[in-house]
Protein backbone atom coordinates (compact mmCIF):
# COMPACT_ATOMS: atom_id res chain seq x y z
CA UNK A 1 0.00 0.00 0.00
CA UNK A 2 1.60 3.34 -0.89
CA UNK A 3 1.76 6.38 1.26
CA UNK A 4 -1.64 7.88 0.03
CA UNK A 5 -3.34 4.97 0.20
CA UNK A 6 -2.81 4.39 3.23
CA UNK A 7 -3.73 8.31 4.28
CA UNK A 8 -6.91 7.47 2.41
CA UNK A 9 -7.54 4.44 4.80
CA UNK A 10 -7.02 6.26 7.64
CA UNK A 11 -9.55 8.86 6.22
CA UNK A 12 -12.09 6.13 6.04
CA UNK A 13 -11.65 4.58 9.06
CA UNK A 14 -12.30 8.14 10.92
CA UNK A 15 -15.13 8.91 8.88
CA UNK A 16 -16.37 5.54 9.60
CA UNK A 17 -15.96 5.98 13.45
CA UNK A 18 -17.38 9.58 13.17
CA UNK A 19 -20.37 7.97 12.10
CA UNK A 20 -19.71 9.66 8.38
CA UNK A 21 -20.17 6.72 5.79
CA UNK A 22 -18.03 8.49 2.79
CA UNK A 23 -16.85 6.66 -0.05
CA UNK A 24 -13.41 7.96 -1.53
CA UNK A 25 -12.61 5.78 -3.96
CA UNK A 26 -11.87 1.49 -4.62
CA UNK A 27 -8.22 1.99 -3.72
CA UNK A 28 -8.89 0.99 0.07
CA UNK A 29 -12.26 -0.76 -0.23
CA UNK A 30 -10.44 -3.44 1.48
CA UNK A 31 -9.63 -1.79 4.06
CA UNK A 32 -13.50 -0.40 4.46
CA UNK A 33 -14.32 -4.34 4.98
CA UNK A 34 -11.50 -4.94 7.82
CA UNK A 35 -11.86 -5.73 10.86
CA UNK A 36 -11.73 -4.09 14.12
CA UNK A 37 -12.25 -6.48 16.82
CA UNK A 38 -13.40 -9.24 14.76
CA UNK A 39 -16.09 -6.65 13.73
CA UNK A 40 -16.72 -4.58 10.40
CA UNK A 41 -15.87 -1.31 9.60
CA UNK A 42 -20.13 -1.18 8.82
CA UNK A 43 -20.88 -2.36 12.57
CA UNK A 44 -18.65 0.21 14.21
CA UNK A 45 -20.17 3.19 11.87
CA UNK A 46 -23.57 2.00 13.07
CA UNK A 47 -22.06 3.38 16.57
CA UNK A 48 -23.47 6.62 17.40
CA UNK A 49 -23.17 8.88 20.90
CA UNK A 50 -26.00 8.27 23.35
CA UNK A 51 -26.48 4.65 22.21
CA UNK A 52 -26.51 2.63 25.41
CA UNK A 53 -23.35 0.03 26.37
CA UNK A 54 -25.95 -3.29 25.43
CA UNK A 55 -26.60 -1.67 22.74
CA UNK A 56 -22.95 -0.84 21.40
CA UNK A 57 -21.85 -4.54 22.60
CA UNK A 58 -24.63 -6.21 20.67
CA UNK A 59 -23.19 -4.23 17.32
CA UNK A 60 -19.33 -4.74 18.39
CA UNK A 61 -18.64 -7.80 20.71
CA UNK A 62 -17.20 -7.09 23.83
CA UNK A 63 -14.58 -5.06 24.24
CA UNK A 64 -10.61 -6.03 24.33
CA UNK A 65 -10.60 -4.00 27.63
CA UNK A 66 -12.73 -1.95 30.34
CA UNK A 67 -11.19 0.43 32.78
CA UNK A 68 -13.23 3.11 34.87
CA UNK A 69 -11.59 6.25 34.56
CA UNK A 70 -13.58 7.60 37.49
CA UNK A 71 -16.64 6.25 39.27
CA UNK A 72 -19.12 8.65 36.19
CA UNK A 73 -16.38 7.58 33.55
CA UNK A 74 -15.71 3.78 31.70
CA UNK A 75 -13.82 3.44 28.95
CA UNK A 76 -14.01 0.42 27.00
CA UNK A 77 -11.19 -0.16 24.61
CA UNK A 78 -11.05 -2.32 20.92
CA UNK A 79 -8.25 -2.78 19.06
CA UNK A 80 -7.68 -3.91 15.54
CA UNK A 81 -7.01 -7.10 14.56
CA UNK A 82 -6.11 -6.66 10.64
CA UNK A 83 -5.99 -2.81 9.85
CA UNK A 84 -3.10 -1.08 9.78
CA UNK A 85 -4.27 2.45 10.04
CA UNK A 86 -5.97 1.99 13.09
CA UNK A 87 -4.63 1.63 16.77
CA UNK A 88 -7.57 1.72 19.13
CA UNK A 89 -10.68 2.77 19.57
CA UNK A 90 -11.94 3.72 22.92
CA UNK A 91 -15.84 4.05 23.82
CA UNK A 92 -16.61 5.94 26.73
CA UNK A 93 -19.87 5.56 28.86
CA UNK A 94 -21.50 7.75 31.41
CA UNK A 95 -22.52 6.15 34.70
CA UNK A 96 -25.94 5.63 32.58
CA UNK A 97 -24.05 3.14 30.75
CA UNK A 98 -25.17 5.77 27.23
CA UNK A 99 -22.09 6.61 25.04
CA UNK A 100 -20.67 9.74 25.64
CA UNK A 101 -17.58 9.66 23.39
CA UNK A 102 -15.07 8.40 21.07
CA UNK A 103 -11.32 8.41 20.96
CA UNK A 104 -9.40 6.97 17.72
CA UNK A 105 -5.79 7.15 18.14
CA UNK A 106 -4.62 6.38 14.13
CA UNK A 107 -0.91 5.53 13.14
CA UNK A 108 0.85 8.48 11.35
CA UNK A 109 0.34 11.89 11.19
CA UNK A 110 -2.89 12.44 9.01
CA UNK A 111 -4.28 15.42 10.71
CA UNK A 112 -4.22 17.52 7.77
CA UNK A 113 -5.90 15.21 5.14
CA UNK A 114 -8.91 14.50 8.17
CA UNK A 115 -9.36 18.03 8.33
CA UNK A 116 -9.62 18.85 4.62
CA UNK A 117 -11.81 15.62 4.45
CA UNK A 118 -14.16 16.38 6.99
CA UNK A 119 -14.10 20.27 6.23
CA UNK A 120 -15.60 18.92 2.58
CA UNK A 121 -17.82 16.56 4.52
CA UNK A 122 -19.89 20.29 5.89
CA UNK A 123 -18.08 20.05 9.17
CA UNK A 124 -16.92 23.69 10.34
CA UNK A 125 -13.32 24.72 11.60
CA UNK A 126 -13.49 26.24 15.48
CA UNK A 127 -9.94 26.61 16.16
CA UNK A 128 -6.64 25.53 14.62
CA UNK A 129 -2.74 25.09 15.83
CA UNK A 130 -0.01 23.46 14.88
CA UNK A 131 -0.78 20.33 17.24
CA UNK A 132 -4.95 20.77 18.08
CA UNK A 133 -7.69 21.18 15.71
CA UNK A 134 -11.27 21.43 16.72
CA UNK A 135 -14.36 21.22 14.12
CA UNK A 136 -18.18 20.75 14.41
CA UNK A 137 -20.98 19.21 12.52
CA UNK A 138 -24.00 16.56 12.25
CA UNK A 139 -23.74 12.82 11.79
CA UNK A 140 -25.28 12.05 8.86
CA UNK A 141 -26.56 9.10 9.99
CA UNK A 142 -28.11 10.28 13.22
CA UNK A 143 -28.60 14.01 12.32
CA UNK A 144 -26.63 14.41 15.74
CA UNK A 145 -24.60 17.55 16.43
CA UNK A 146 -20.94 16.59 17.02
CA UNK A 147 -17.50 18.36 18.52
CA UNK A 148 -14.11 17.07 16.90
CA UNK A 149 -10.81 17.35 18.23
CA UNK A 150 -7.71 16.32 16.37
CA UNK A 151 -4.34 16.28 17.81
CA UNK A 152 -1.10 15.33 17.10
CA UNK A 153 -0.03 12.80 19.33
CA UNK A 154 3.58 11.94 19.11
CA UNK A 155 3.97 10.37 15.27
CA UNK A 156 0.65 9.31 15.55
CA UNK A 157 -3.06 11.02 15.01
CA UNK A 158 -6.06 11.25 17.73
CA UNK A 159 -9.33 12.20 17.02
CA UNK A 160 -12.13 13.12 19.66
CA UNK A 161 -15.81 13.01 18.55
CA UNK A 162 -17.86 14.66 21.36
CA UNK A 163 -21.61 15.83 21.29
CA UNK A 164 -21.72 19.27 20.46
CA UNK A 165 -22.00 21.22 23.93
Amino acid sequence: MNDRTSLSGQVLLLMLCAGMVTIFGEAWAADAKGALAGLSMERLDGVSLRMGREQTRALLGAPHAVEALEPELTAEVYLPTDNASLHSATLLFDKQAQLVGKALVIRGDAMDLLVGELIRADFTLIAQSTQRTQLSGQDDDSDQALDLTILRAGDDTLLMVFPAK
